[in-house]
């Protein structure tokens, strides 16, 4: 999550998460109703679709980039297979058949239109990279004067894991080694 006192201009706008927000709260029940609850809200797409409006109001890049690459090239493929088929009539792989299947609601089909879930995630994964990249404002020192930043040279790059190990403030690091000893004696790993 963002720190408290990053500007208002670097969250997320509130209208894309309402408006989100309100896509799935009709989603939903809507293709609950006519599909069931297992081919409706547990292929790929719909669970990235719940977990990217998640992602919005969390303003987490870890759960955008986690969708990002689990469905992004998924969602491609559905848009350029149902503009195929709108636009020249021609069926590339069948993803979005059912788009033109008349025997479902015209609503239901419509809720379907999720053309812009693959560039949200994108949007996301870009401010994303931004905040990883430190394009942000610093936040202020105010957890026991720790700056945020993991420690390194001069030049920002971090410092390799077995440097972090004893680093302050690394207690919940994951490095395995700390000079060069495990931090749980291997006889206790398997135990």
């Amino acid at each position: 999550m963002l720190p408290r006192d990053t500007p208002s201009s670097d969250k997320i706008p509130l209208w894309l998460k309402i408006l989100a927000t309100a896509y799935v709260a009709v989603l939903v029940p809507a293709y609950w109703y006519h599909y069931g609850f297992a081919d409706s809200v547990l292929w790929f797409s719909s669970l990235g679709l719940l977990i990217t409006t998640a992602a919005l109001w969390l303003e987490s890049p870890r759960l955008a980039s986690m969708q990002l690459v689990s469905i992004f090239l998924l969602e491609m493929m559905w848009i350029v297979d149902y503009l195929g088929r709108l636009l020249f009539d021609v069926q590339l792989v069948g993803i979005a058949e059912y788009m033109f299947n008349g025997e479902k609601p015209l609503y239901v089909r419509g809720l379907s239109l999720r053309l812009a879930l693959a560039f949200v995630l994108l949007f996301l994964h870009r401010r994303g990279k931004k905040h990883q990249l430190g394009l942000r404002p610093e936040p202020k020192a105010a957890n026991a004067g720790s700056s945020g930043r993991l420690p390194g040279g001069a030049d920002g790059r971090a410092a390799p894991m077995h440097l972090l190990a004893n680093a302050p403030g690394a207690a919940g690091c994951d490095a395995t080694f700390a000079r060069g000893r495990p931090l749980i004696p291997l006889s206790h790993q398997f135990t």
